[in-house]
């Protein structure tokens, strides 16, 4: 993809894999990557890998700049001078825990570089989006209309939806499952591993609430990478076939649209829309017995009668592990003389509930002969995890 590529946030998850999979001997595209933090030599306003931090400032034909992202001006002054041809919008909060104003304020971001986007001769814009959905336990299509989960879920779909209404937006989709691959601060891999080395340090067995066959499918984060590249490059050498589009339902309050002047319900979009997902079918036992592997401690599952008494008294439940893990973690980073780590073990109350995760990746195989080569989540994949973290002094030493 010779051109001049535009990545949109994602700083803190798939922007170094998207940047590595884009530079290659064949193919230097000029970069330029816009986010809200501030990122220098001697400072940054969120954690970076030294080598991710050395790529955005001293690479040639790459250029980092902080922006606010509800800033009309600004962005279109990007557009104007850097003249994109593929932008990659990563952008959006996919932490539960952060209000719903922030959410919506997302939403906004993505929706106004959508139409500035379609005002400029664009290529493709291929838009990245997560698992935030009710998921049956059986893998679903895209074409299925899944019920977003919570509020962090309802305005990432809006995302979508909204994108998906602007005409002459060269726009397609990528979903993703349970990714995992170094780095990864949030999700629901590094906070499982986090878990299996407290359970080591403590010598004791590793419980998850729920029964082991619970679908929690796969991906890793290079996968993701090279699936967005593919994508841009069919985006950009096509009009999508009627049978690659998908109909994008709101499920977000009329009110709540017209104050934040975004599209109203009654706008149903049409965008191809792809599911990612490695082949493993992976399930919380194999997630878990990769995890238990590695740290050589025992797994459990509650199973359903367990975690409905523990659902009754959630709370008091979600205080004791957490009270738990946090002060084991402590113990561990005091005895590796780490002061401080953007890791944490605390868990909020969405990572207890029955979240199956399950996806059809059938679409993007046969569409783009796309397939993942990290085939399963292997003991490979966990340890690489956490040397990554070792190597940057934010997770203990073993004990």
């Amino acid at each position: 993809m010779v051109a001049k590529v535009l990545i949109v946030g994602g700083i803190q998850t798939f922007t170094s894999n998207l940047i590595d999979e884009l530079r290659n001997p064949n193919d230097t595209p000029t970069i330029r990557v816009i986010d809200k933090f501030a990122i220098n030599e001697g400072y940054s306003t969120t954690h970076l890998s030294n080598e991710f931090k050395e790529t955005l400032l001293n690479t040639p034909n790459l250029t980092y700049t902080q922006v606010n992202l509800l800033n009309k001006s600004t962005l279109n002054s990007i557009f104007e001078t850097f003249n994109p041809t593929h932008v990659f919008d990563l952008s959006g909060d996919i932490r539960f825990d952060v209000n719903e104003l922030q959410h919506i304020q997302s939403t906004i971001a993505s929706y106004q570089l959508g139409l500035i986007a379609a005002s400029h001769s664009i290529q493709s814009y291929n838009k990245l989006t997560f698992p935030f959905y009710e998921f049956p336990s059986n893998p679903v299509s895209e074409h299925s209309h899944l019920q977003p989960q919570g509020g962090r879920g309802v305005w990432w779909h809006e995302s979508l939806r909204c994108l998906s209404t602007i005409p002459n937006l060269p726009l397609s989709i990528l979903r993703i499952g349970v990714w995992y691959g170094p780095n990864q601060i949030h999700g629901k891999i590094t906070p499982r591993v986090m878990c299996g080395d407290i359970y080591r340090y403590l010598g004791e067995e590793m419980k998850f609430l729920w029964d082991g066959d619970l679908k929690l499918n796969t991906v890793h984060t290079r996968d993701v990478a090279r699936a967005l590249v593919e994508l841009g490059k069919w985006r950009s050498n096509c009009n999508p076939p009627q049978s690659t589009l998908n109909d994008i339902i709101s499920y977000a309050n009329d009110e709540k649209l017209e104050q934040f002047k975004l599209p109203s319900r009654k706008a149903v979009g049409k965008a191809p829309l792809f599911n990612l997902v490695d082949d493993s079918n992976a399930t919380q036992s194999s997630v878990a017995e990769v995890i238990a592997n590695v740290f050589r401690v025992k797994t459990g599952f509650l199973g359903g009668l367990v975690s409905t008494f523990a659902r009754m008294d959630i709370e008091e439940m979600i205080d004791d592990v957490n009270e738990k893990h946090i002060q084991a973690w402590s113990e561990m980073l005091h005895r590796s003389n780490i002061r401080d780590s953007p890791l944490t073990p605390y868990l909020d109350e969405h990572f207890f509930k029955k979240n199956p995760i399950a996806l059809d990746p059938s679409k993007i195989k046969k569409t783009l002969n796309f397939k993942c080569k990290h085939s399963k989540l292997t003991t490979s994949d966990i340890q690489a995890i956490v040397d990554g973290f070792r190597d940057q002094r934010v997770w203990p030493f073993y004990f």
